[in-house]
């Protein structure tokens, strides 16, 4: 058995190495953005989700800055 273990050692050790792969991707989402609500995280919550700063296009091409929350 250990010299099974070390022949599969030798051969992984000699194969080349792997190049990194660098994986982009772009998502469109439709969203309701619903005015004057404020939610309130209690202090004592810590897995409550954080608010990210994000530009959101409209239909009409025009761009407004909000804090979002993703919920699951």
């Amino acid at each position: 058995m250990p010299v099974m273990v070390i022949l599969a050692a030798a051969a992984l050790a000699s194969l080349p190495p792997s190049s990194p792969v660098n994986v982009a991707a772009q998502a469109t989402a439709t969203i309701r953005v619903i005015r004057g609500v404020e939610l309130k995280f209690g202090r004592d919550n810590p897995d409550a989700p954080p608010a990210r700063e994000c530009v959101l296009k409209t239909a009409d091409g025009s761009a407004h800055r909000a804090k979002l929350i993703e919920f699951q």
